[in-house]
Parts: structure tokens; C-alpha cells; sequence
């Protein structure tokens, strides 16, 4: 999850500086709207698409299950592989706490925003314009639209020719339909907080609404001087009213700039052009990657792609060493410890034994080796518990009891004669596996006769 939202961020910065550098500038507003929204789709789901390249096909080895003994034959008793107790599950979700509360806020922000607007659109005199719903408002604000409704302060609306141009230029965001768009980038920073190039592709998206809906209004009603006239003589007012800020001047600045702007559709050809690569390397780069593989229970045959004398390639001779050493580290940690066992499904020694016969002598000579590359020692012989031991399991929780690998009470071994268990194993818990506030020192698994054959005969 990290990773794909650190490529989430990676991607729609990436498309965030290409667009800003590369094609803000250009009188091209449709193709830019369609870049802004689907540079934030391309960045989300990008991460989440795998593409199969071509390789060394994997190998999943089929492991043996069960109970074998580590290095001594004689030992009779199991050590139960026991997960241990995640001590620092609080702080683990702590982040994820952390994420729920701020992501919970703004989730309640953006639903009570648009209950206010709704609220607001029925509270206001309603007139129409354009078979568009007009709402005067008393309060000065600046004009906006939501959906298929229009909001204007009354002072503006007194003004006729400004008025003209005001809802015009807001019948254009409400035909072209840019409260999707808006919308569409809120809800993303409700979830993705964290992103903070959402905030500026919210900004330029509104930027480029301002420029669609300004070339909608000099098509149909106004000149290019006349309209730009308005425009500053709306910023001076607000200025009076102190209801401009120094972005609402940058703003208004590009807009004034972009009118008198021609589209040269040679330039953006190329640029567009240009972008094809860009956003194939930008797949590669942030999508899932992975060999191509062959059925799970195919064997690859060693011995068949390497001959004796040039050995296996530096790749399988480190996964090799690699599994070596975990075996023998284990091993090591276990050394000494009376009643130890270890599972063979932790180690893919079918694997490891098929390497190591590809190996040329060479390799043969520097690698490390398992010992028991040999054929494994016998099962553990039958043996059952006592009466007296039997009492005693079911009598104290200093004992935790499994019978046929499945955890029991220890009152139900009441119900059991000695002669009902064909194995038993005692082993005694490390701090790290005791269930936390449990008295619980030892664990005594009990295999009857049917159990016993199933995991020690037929599937040994």
C-alpha cells in the first residue's frame, strides 16, 4: 500500500509539472481539461496494473508438511510453531488512525459544503436566466454556479452590463458542466489528503473553467477590450470591498493575457505528440512488474538448462545461499534446546537439494552445504501419555492442549483413556509466544491413532 501511494504521488506530480511547464500556456482549454482529469485517473490506477515481462520463470516448490526432527533421531518431543503476540499492535495503527481521523473531517466538510449550497440555492429569490435557475444572494460574495444553478450578489446584479457578462460567463461553467470536475478533485483530497499536488490541480483546473467559460462569452456576446474592461473594473470594486486577494489578481492577470492569446495548433500537434512517450515510460516506470510464470507445481529441471561444467547462474546460486543460511541459522538457534523441531514447509529443501546437484565442482567446493541431504530419519515412534499426565493437562492452564492440531479445552481431556493417543509431545513456551495475561507455560499437543498414521506414516 505504501509504495502505491508513494507511485500515486510520483505520477500525478510528474503530469502535474508537464502540464504546468508544457501546457498551461497554450489556447487549447478543451484538451487541457481532459489532461487535468485524466492525469488523476492515469495516477491512481496506473500503480495497480501488472505487466508481465519476460524472465526466469519462477518456481513454487511443493513443501512437506508435518512434524520432522532438526538433527537428532532420537528426539520425541514437538515444538509447536507458535505466532507470536504483534505486542505493538497499537502503534501499528496509529497511522491508520491518524489517516481515519483527518480523512473523517474533510469527508465531513465536503458533504456539509454541499449542504450549504443546496440550503442556499433554495433560500434566495429565484429568477432565471437562459432557462438557467438564478439565485440572488444579499451577501456579497463572488458570482459561482453549482450544477445548473447560478449565485449572484444582488450588488452585482443591479449592474446591468456587468451583470450580462457575470452570467454569462457562469452559464458557461453550467453548461460545460465544471461542478463534476471540481467535485471530482474534492473527493479525491478527501481520501488522498496526504497528496499535496491535489491542491494545485484543483487550482488549475479552475483556471482552465475561467478560460473555457471566458472564450464561451467572447464568442457569443462580448468584444475581447470590452469584456476585459469588466473584468477590472469588477476587481477594482472588490478591491474597495476588500473581497480581492493577491491570487484573485494573479488570476485575473492570466485571464486578461489568455484572451489575446492565439491558438497555434502546429505547436500543440507536437506537443501532444510528445506526450505519447512520456506517458508509456511513465507506466513502465509506476506500474507492477513481474516475470512471467510457470504452473506452480512445475519442477524446473536443473540439470536439463546447466551442464556440470558451467554450474547454475549467480542467481540461483545466491537463492541458494540464501536458503542455506536460513536453514542454518535456524539450526543454530535451535542447538542445544532439548525436545526442538523444526517444519520442513519453512525450508524448500526439494529446491535446494536440485541446485546444489547443478552445481559444478567449483561451486560445489565455496558453497556452504545442509547437512541430511540424505534421506530423513524415521518417523517418531508411538508412544502414550499416563493417566497421571493426562490429570494433570486437564487440571492446570499452565498447560495449553491441542488434540489432532486443533486447540481443546484441557477439561475435555476428561473424556479420554491414555490408550486413545497414539503420540503426545510436550513443549515449553518462549516468552515471546505467551498469549498476553495467560498463565499458560507449555503446550501439549495429542495426536490420536487415526491422527497419528495420517501425519506420521502416510504423509511422512
Amino acid at each position: 500500500m505504501i509504495w502505491y501511494l508513494l507511485k500515486f504521488i510520483f505520477g500525478s506530480a510528474l503530469l502535474w509539472g508537464i502540464y504546468h511547464l508544457w501546457l498551461e500556456q497554450e489556447k487549447m482549454h478543451h484538451f487541457k481539461r481532459f489532461y487535468l482529469l485524466f492525469a488523476l485517473v492515469f495516477s491512481l490506477t496506473t500503480p495497480l496494473i501488472h505487466i508481465s515481462l519476460p524472465g526466469t520463470l519462477a518456481f513454487q516448490a511443493k513443501t512437506m508438511e508435518g512434524f520432522v526432527p532438526a538433527l537428532n533421531p532420537e528426539m520425541s518431543e514437538l515444538t509447536e510453531q507458535t505466532t507470536s503476540p504483534n505486542m505493538g499492535l497499537p502503534l501499528a495503527w496509529l497511522p491508520i488512525l491518524f489517516y481515519g481521523l483527518i480523512a473523517a473531517f474533510m469527508l465531513l466538510r465536503y458533504l456539509f459544503n454541499l449542504y450549504h449550497i443546496f440550503t442556499r440555492s433554495k433560500i434566495g429569490g429565484s429568477l432565471q436566466y437562459a432557462g438557467v435557475p438564478v439565485v440572488v444572494l444579499e451577501e456579497d460574495c463572488p458570482a459561482h454556479s453549482f450544477f445548473n444553478t447560478i449565485f449572484i450578489n444582488a450588488r452585482d446584479y443591479q449592474q446591468q452590463q456587468l451583470a450580462r457578462a457575470i452570467l454569462s460567463h457562469e452559464l458557461a461553467h453550467v453548461r460545460q458542466g465544471h461542478t463534476f470536475d471540481v467535485l471530482f478533485v474534492e473527493l479525491l483530497r478527501v481520501f488522498f489528503w496526504f497528496n499535496p499536488f491535489l491542491w494545485v490541480y484543483k487550482k488549475a483546473i479552475q483556471l482552465n473553467h475561467e478560460f473555457l467559460a471566458d472564450e464561451a462569452v467572447l464568442k457569443q456576446d462580448f468584444d475581447v477590450p470590452t469584456y476585459q474592461h469588466l473584468l477590472l473594473d469588477k476587481i477594482v470594486q472588490n478591491q474597495r470591498l476588500k473581497l480581492v486577494n493577491q491570487f484573485d489578481y494573479l488570476i485575473t492577470k492570466k485571464r486578461l493575457i489568455m484572451m489575446t492569446k492565439m491558438a497555434n495548433r502546429r505547436r500543440f500537434f507536437w506537443k501532444l505528440t510528445a506526450l505519447l512517450p512520456l506517458f508509456l515510460g511513465l507506466t513502465l516506470a509506476v506500474c507492477n512488474q513481474g516475470q512471467a510464470q510457470t504452473k506452480p507445481d512445475a519442477v524446473p529441471k536443473i540439470l536439463a538448462q546447466n551442464d556440470q561444467q558451467t554450474g547454475v547462474s549467480q542467481d540461483v546460486l545466491d537463492e541458494y545461499n540464501q536458503g542455506v543460511k536460513k536453514f542454518l541459522d535456524t539450526m543454530e538457534a535451535i542447538k542445544g534446546k532439548k525436545g526442538a523441531w523444526i517444519r520442513l514447509e519453512h525450508f524448500n529443501m526439494k529446491r535446494l537439494n536440485d541446485i546444489y546437484k547443478s552445481m559444478s565442482d567449483v561451486q560445489k567446493a565455496e558453497v556452504k552445504t545442509i547437512p541430511n541431504f540424505v534421506p530423513k530419519p524415521p518417523p517418531p515412534a508411538k508412544k502414550s501419555p499416563t493417566q497421571e499426565q493426562l490429570n494433570t493437562w486437564a487440571s492446570t492452564d499452565v498447560y495449553g492442549v491441542w488434540v489432532d492440531d486443533k486447540r481443546v479445552k484441557n477439561s475435555s481431556l476428561n473424556q479420554y483413556k491414555p490408550n486413545a493417543f497414539g503420540f503426545f509431545a510436550v513443549s515449553k513456551l518462549y516468552k515471546n509466544a505467551i498469549p498476553p495475561g495467560s498463565n499458560r507455560r507449555y503446550q501439549v499437543n495429542l495426536y490420536t491413532h487415526a491422527a497419528y498414521q495420517k501425519a506420521f506414516i502416510e504423509n511422512w
